[in-house]
């Protein structure tokens, strides 16, 4: 290959690993936030007088 098609080669693989990792990272995220409203829910239902 030449140095343009590796350049090029490699640019591409850059932006897949990076575009998997953002959407990881956006997933993980999801799961947080997920888990911080469950947590919040149960917490507001136990401190609920009865």
């Amino acid at each position: 290959m030449s140095d343009r098609q590796l350049r090029e080669h490699h640019d591409r693989i850059v932006a897949r690993n990076r575009a998997a990792r953002e959407a990881q990272m956006a997933e993980a995220q999801r799961h947080a936030d997920e888990r911080n409203r469950d947590r919040a829910a149960r917490q507001a239902a136990q401190s609920r007088p009865r």
